[in-house]
C-alpha cells in the first residue's frame, strides 16, 4: 500500500501516479486509489456496526423501560384513585398528591437501578471468568453506562 500526502483533490493524483509506477516497472499496478478519509472509514465499518447496534438496542430497551414503568405507574394510580380522592378530601393539594406519584416513580426507579447494577457486577463477573483481559468491575464503563455516553474519545484523522 502506498500513501500520498497531497493539498490536492486526492483522486486527481490517480492518473500522475499510474505514470509514475509505470516509469517504475510496467507490472506494478495502481488500483482502488481513494483518499484516507475512504480508506479509514472502509477499515472502521465492521467495529461502527456492532457500537451502532447496540446503540439501537439500548435506546429500544430504555423506550421499553420507560414505558413499562409509566405502565406501572398508570396502574398504582388509577387503583388508588379513591385514595387519592380521600386524601384531596381531607386538605391534600394537587402538589401534595403530585409528589406522592412521582415519589412512587422514583422508588421503581430507584430500585430497578440497585438491581440493573447488582445484575451489572455478577454478569461482569461472570464475563470476566470466559473472556480474557476484561475485569469483573470496570468503573469507565459502568460511569458511562450511568451517563448513557458513548465513547467519547475525539476522532482522530490521519
Amino acid at each position: 500500500m502506498f500513501a500520498l500526502r497531497t493539498s490536492l483533490v486526492p483522486e486527481s493524483l490517480a492518473a500522475p501516479a499510474r505514470a509514475v509506477l509505470a516509469g517504475i516497472d510496467l507490472n506494478l499496478a495502481l488500483y482502488d486509489a481513494v483518499s484516507m478519509d475512504v480508506h479509514i472509514a472502509r477499515s472502521l465499518g465492521p467495529q461502527r456496526t456492532p457500537r451502532v447496534l447496540t446503540l439501537v438496542f439500548a435506546v429500544i430497551a430504555l423506550t421499553l423501560a420507560i414505558v413499562g414503568i409509566y405502565g406501572v405507574l398508570t396502574s398504582s394510580v388509577t387503583q388508588r384513585v379513591a385514595e387519592i380522592g380521600v386524601r384531596v378530601a381531607l386538605g391534600a393539594g394537587v402538589a401534595d398528591v403530585v409528589r406522592m406519584i412521582v415519589a412512587e416513580g422514583g422508588r421503581l426507579v430507584a430500585i430497578g437501578a440497585v438491581v440493573g447494577s447488582a445484575a451489572a457486577v455478577g454478569l461482569g463477573r461472570l464475563l470476566a471468568s470466559r473472556v480474557q483481559e476484561v475485569r469483573p468491575f470496570e468503573p469507565a464503563v459502568r460511569i458511562r453506562g450511568f451517563q448513557g455516553c458513548p465513547d467519547s474519545r475525539p476522532n482522530e484523522t490521519i
